[in-house]
This record gives C-alpha cells, structure tokens and sequence, in this order.
C-alpha cells in the first residue's frame, strides 16, 4: 500500500508539471514570421507582426515600456481573427515626444478563443536621433554624444560635465549615480525636433540652449558660448529632479531649483554679480517669497539668477552642505517650502530672507562692470525659466537677437 501511495504521489507530480508545462507547449507553436520595428525621428514608431497561431486568434495586444521605468503600456491594433495573423501598430509622434536614446522594450501578446495566450520574445531597441551619425565618449556615469567638432572639444565638455558632477556633490551633498546622456546639437535646426514645442511664438522668440528630457537625458546647443556652464546648469536640474523624486513629493520653489544650478555653473557671472550689487544698493532687492515663483519681468532675469545663486551660496556656507541634503530630502518626503525651511533650518521664509540681506550687506564689496567678452554672447535679458510641467522639463532659454 506504502508503494502505491507513493507511485500516486508521483503521477499527481507529473501532472502537475505537464499542467504547468501547457502554455510553455502553446507557446511554441507560435510561428513568428515578421516581428519588426521602424522609426523616423520626431515622426512615427512602426510595429508589425506576421505569425502563425494552432488555434484561432481573436485579440492581439502590442505590450511595451519606456526606459527603465515600470509602467506598461496596451495597445490593441486592428487585425483580423484567424491562424493567420498581421497585426501592425504606428505610434504618431510629436518633437520631443521621446528623448533620444530611449530603451523601447516591448512583445506582442496573442490571445486565443479558448482562452489560450501565445507571446513573443521580448525585443527592445534605442530609439535614437537617426538623422545624425553620433559620435560618443564616456567618463564614470556620464556618455557625451556629438556629431560636429573635434574629439578633443568633445573631451573638453565631458570633463566640464564631471567637474558639475563633483561639485553637487562636494559643495553641495547631493549624490549622483547615474547614469546620463548628454547630446550636443550643431544648430538650433538641429535640435528642434528633438525637444518639446511650447507654442509657435515662443519657439521663434527663443533659443534654448540646454533642456533635460528625461531621468538620464539632457540635450544641450553646441554653439552656446558658454557650453560647459549649460551643462553644469542642465545637469543640476537633472540630479536635484532626482534626489527629490517621489510619489510624495513637493515642487521645488523656484530660487532652489534656478539656484542649486547656477551655483554648480561656478563662479557667478559679472553680469549676475553687478546686478546683484545694484539691486543691493537701491534697496531693490527681490523678496525671498517672490522668487519663489517665477519673476515675470524681463528687465529683472539677471538678478532673478543673482539672488538664487546668493541664497543658495548663504545655506550653504551658513549651515553646511548636510543641511543642504536635508532640506531636499523634505521634498522628496512632499513637504512644503515653508515646514521644510522650519524643520531644517528653523527659519520662516520672512526670517531667512533677513538673514540672507545681512550676509549680503556684510559681504558686498562693490562690482565691476564687465568687459566686453571676446565672443558674441546674447543678451541674458532674454533668459526664460520655463515653468514646465513634470521634473525633467526644466530648460533655459534665451531670446534670440532681431534684425
């Protein structure tokens, strides 16, 4: 009786397995003939699917994901129920729908009267800028692609982006793991269709000069003068979207965010600086609570920047890049500007707006105009700080010079 149970035990066993084994011996009926992708740049993704089913197929599901990201997409194309199936899919898409060097991962999913489920092998592509023959150099997290300029130019920036890096984090607290692309464009031509439109109107009235697009995707115009500060400003954006992503939590106010950049740029700007002085001296001096939304005034772009960079330059040099990590940290955590400020630094915004006019009065010494720079460089007047919306559409623009 003893062996009988035993052999029993052994034939549930086995028809557990071949149970389970079921779908694995449906799937391999699938003959797939065609599993292809194309893209145009800025235009359209193509999917398409030619196979072969044993029973008949009445539902098709195009499954994909973006990046490393964990949400999945569905989407049903036409086709018609039978063995035989053509299924095809065209994703419309707009300028800067998706960054370049997106990872696309995707199936199809087949789906059976009976209720029996057939998929494909997962495929997955990099949807990059294919109209450009992209050369790349990468340091630690960071891989710089470009097309037009020397090699060792190219070297130039991926170190100026490392030196960005490197001082989030030294003078400032905040780690970076990465990884990040940064794409360098020849023209503004070129990268039109690389990032998102905002409206016709502006588009013309402006240059950007750097956006981030995504978690780990900054783009930035190749002939900015001052092409290794866009990068260490692109590239705080990007770092700081990070440290304080979460389900939770709150907007960063707007002298942090502006501010955190322009202190990883380096050294302020003499135009900056003497606007900085100016507004110090005529008692013009914007409020801590005004910057912390956008300032609307053209006239008032470079002192906006100014005083950012003094606020973040005063916590920083008052309490101490520890106070900095956590006084992001409470954003991420989705707590307000104002508790976030009382709980890490024990100040309203009213009490560290007085502190912070005291550091500058006891700091300021007066400033130089500055001379004319050896280059062509536009007039900061036309900076916009775009109030994008999302973490990762942060950018910097100026406006372009008519006639």
């Amino acid at each position: 009786m003893s062996r009988w149970k035993s052999w029993i035990r052994w034939a549930w066993i086995l028809t557990l397995v071949f149970l389970l084994a079921l779908p694995a011996l449906a799937q391999e009926g699938l003959k797939v003939e065609a599993n292809e992708y194309s893209y145009e740049f800025a235009k359209s993704i193509n999917f398409r699917l030619v196979a072969e089913a044993p029973k008949p197929i009445s539902r098709v599901f195009l499954i994909y994901s973006l990046g490393q990201s964990g949400i999945v997409h569905k989407q049903a194309p036409q086709f018609k129920p039978g063995t035989h199936i053509e299924a095809s899919w065209e994703w419309e898409l707009g300028r800067g729908a998706l960054a370049p060097g997106t990872l696309v991962k995707y199936y199809w999913r087949l789906e059976a009267e009976d209720g029996t489920i057939f998929k494909t092998e997962p495929t997955s592509f990099r949807y990059e800028d294919n109209r450009f023959k992209w050369r790349s150099l990468q340091s630690g997290p960071v891989t710089l692609y470009w097309y037009k300029g020397t090699e060792d130019w190219a070297k130039s920036l991926l170190e100026a982006a490392q030196k960005a890096l490197e001082r989030l984090e030294q003078d400032m607290g905040i780690e970076f793991q990465g990884p990040v692309n940064i794409y360098i464009y020849a023209s503004r031509g070129d990268m039109r269709e690389a990032i998102p439109s905002r409206s016709q109107t502006f588009d013309e009235a402006t240059v950007t000069l750097g956006m981030v697009l995504s978690e780990d995707t900054v783009v930035v115009l190749g002939t900015d003068p001052d092409l290794d500060k866009t990068i260490a400003h692109e590239l705080s954006h990007l770092v700081v979207g990070k440290a304080v992503e979460s389900p939770l939590s709150s907007p960063l106010p707007r002298w942090l965010d502006e501010g955190l950049a322009m202190y990883a740029e380096g050294e302020l700007p003499a135009k900056n600086a003497l606007a900085l002085e100016e507004a110090l001296r005529e008692g013009k001096l914007i409020s801590v609570r005004s910057l912390s939304g956008y300032v609307g005034e053209p006239e008032k772009v470079d002192l906006f920047y100014a005083e950012a960079y003094s606020l973040v330059e005063f916590l920083l040099k008052e309490y101490g890049k520890e106070k900095m990590r956590e006084f992001l940290a409470e954003f991420a955590k989705g707590s307000p500007q104002e508790e976030a400020l009382s709980k890490i630094y024990g100040l309203t915004i009213d009490e560290l707006d007085a502190k912070w006019r005291n550091y500058l009065k006891q700091k300021s010494t007066p400033a130089t105009r500055p001379s004319t720079p050896p280059f062509p460089c536009p007039s900061s007047l036309g900076l916009v700080i775009a109030g994008a919306s999302g973490a990762w559409l942060l950018q910097r623009k100026r406006k372009e010079s008519k006639g």
